[in-house]
């Protein structure tokens, strides 16, 4: 099973990716995934609970392996070709490692992403909290401190609703203190077909097709996205144009069968493709917190 960051993780601070910048940095110029505690205080001297979230969040976003700095396939994509982190797509992967059923954030995220936050609604992190801590104790058995619910949900909102975070995805909008959920536009192809592999590997593991209905009939991957399935069939058909999968649909049950052999190949068309996004222009202020 992956190993995930725990419910409270984040030490009461949201996603910062000014500080998810230093954290990949701090990761290439460590000596086999180790970086001392004297190192990381000194390039990070916020407090030591801000020092503890940011490496936490660089793992649960897919960055960073547990439990050291060294980089996964996709972090050191992203400190190669996209160094200051602006491209939509790095976003929408951080998002998905976050949000994914089996990934390395922690389980209130998918649960929040997958059931609680429904396009045109509105909400705070006072009612997302009560949906969090009643999921925690139904799943678990054990009930979480009203505080740790609390804090949970605002810093999650707040990743979505900050330029510095994840705000450039659109899911969220901050407005006196409450949220709206947004309808985000769908992140491109090749960051589909990485989600669908990570997905793939963690759910069917080497089985070469599947049933289509088996991801288009749960909402644990689609709600991720904010996609309907029409809007999923679409990036399939245009990963399937390069060869990296194969749609039946002559006669149900439709089947989908992977023709990638790994999800870096996904990796390569995000970042090395001349059709992929631009990055967005962005000037960084100093580290804000809160």
């Amino acid at each position: 099973m992956t190993q995930r960051v725990s419910t409270a993780f984040h030490e009461t601070f949201a996603l910062n990716k000014r500080s998810i910048i230093e954290i990949l940095e701090l990761a290439a110029e460590s000596d086999n995934g180790k970086v001392a505690d004297e190192l990381l205080k000194d390039k990070c001297t916020l407090g030591n609970n801000y020092i503890k979230a940011m490496p936490r969040y660089a793992r649960a976003t897919g960055l960073l392996y547990f439990p050291d700095f060294k980089m996964t396939s996709f972090g050191q994509y992203v400190y190669k070709h996209d160094p200051t982190i602006t491209k939509l797509s790095t976003l929408w992967l951080m998002h998905y490692h976050l949000s994914a059923p089996n990934g390395p954030g922690p389980v209130f995220w998918n649960y929040a992403m997958t059931k609680v936050l429904k396009i045109g609604d509105r909400l705070d992190s006072t009612i997302l909290g009560k949906e969090i801590s009643q999921n925690h104790l139904i799943t678990t058995g054990k009930k979480l401190e009203d505080k740790t619910t609390k804090d949970s949900a605002r810093v999650l909102l707040r990743t979505y609703s900050k330029d510095d975070a994840l705000g450039k995805l659109g899911i969220t909008s901050e407005s006196d203190g409450s949220y709206l959920i947004g309808e985000p536009e769908p992140p491109s192809a090749w960051v589909i077909g990485y989600a669908l592999a990570d997905y793939w590997e963690s759910v069917f593991e080497n089985r070469q097709g599947i049933n289509l209905s088996e991801i288009t009939s749960v909402d644990s991957f689609l709600n991720i996205f904010f996609m309907g399935t029409g809007a999923f069939l679409s990036k399939l058909s245009e990963i399937q144009k390069e060869g990296l999968l194969q749609i039946y649909r002559i006669a149900p049950p439709h089947q989908l069968n992977k023709l990638w052999s790994n999800k870096e190949e996904f990796l390569e068309k995000i970042y090395n493709s001349k059709e992929e996004e631009g990055s967005l222009e962005e000037i960084y202020e100093p580290t804000n917190i809160n």
